[in-house]
């Protein structure tokens, strides 16, 4: 079978960690992305981690040709799906922060989601 991806250990709005600096083994960010067949600026993804109200980027991918995306029927309206896995192996966490996910077209930016990472109480 193909298509099928399996989550486990799940993170919803918070990471709580027992001490800083600590590093998890792996890391992983499930991104799925829909927009029009039609779209034909280049779109960036970017997943950022923000300390102390600054961003650092931490992955990128660029992709040139978005219209080249493999079109899905949603309710009537035909769009364009991308499916992207990151893997953050020893990903090392220095302090608090926030995990950013950003989709971007042109100086348009969409808020894909974030993870907030803070110290266990």
């Amino acid at each position: 079978m193909s298509g099928k991806i399996s989550l486990i250990g799940i993170y919803s709005a918070v990471m709580f960690v027992k001490e800083f600096p600590t590093i998890l083994p792996q890391l992983w960010a499930s991104i799925y992305f829909l927009q029009s067949p039609n779209e034909t600026r280049p779109l960036s993804l970017r997943l950022l981690l923000e300390v102390n109200g600054e961003d650092r980027i931490l992955q990128e991918a660029k992709i040139e040709h978005p219209n080249s995306l493999p079109p899905v029927e949603t309710e009537g309206f035909q769009m364009a799906q991308m499916n992207l896995q990151l893997q953050m192996p020893h990903f090392q966490i220095l302090e608090e922060g926030r995990l950013k996910v950003r989709a971007y077209l042109d100086d348009d930016e969409i808020r894909l989601g974030a993870l907030d990472i803070k110290k266990a109480p």
